[in-house]
């Protein structure tokens, strides 16, 4: 069925080969996930929202706003599914979020929410 190959020098030496090629591919990705947290890390994403009464939103603000904040303020690419909110931001302030970038690469930062100026 094919499942198996011959040991011999010629095919020992394309799967060591193939191994560092991941290993450069994961270093590589560990490196961007790197700058990114030390980019993100601290800063704060502000994000304008229309509100109604009592200063509650329409709506919330959502990690995929999040993320869109982060490409436009930030010009860095991450993931909606990679940002952790702590509560559904339904109000203006000042929240908490992290990101999980890369395997035991995380960033703290802070989301601020203000009203929209027509």
């Amino acid at each position: 069925r094919g499942l198996a190959i011959v040991a011999d020098s010629a095919a020992m030496s394309t799967i060591k080969s193939k191994n560092e090629a991941i290993e450069h591919r994961k270093a590589g990705e560990l490196d961007n996930a790197k700058q990114i947290a030390a980019v993100i890390s601290g800063n704060s994403v502000k994000i304008e929202a229309k509100a109604g009464s009592a200063g509650r939103l329409f709506g919330s603000i959502t990690s995929k706003e999040v993320a869109a904040a982060l490409k436009e303020q930030y010009d860095v690419d991450l993931d909606k599914r990679k940002i952790d909110l702590e509560d559904d931001i339904k109000t203006f302030g000042t929240y908490d979020a992290k990101a999980k970038i890369y395997t035991g690469v995380n960033a703290d930062f802070y989301v601020i929410v203000t009203e929209k100026k027509n």
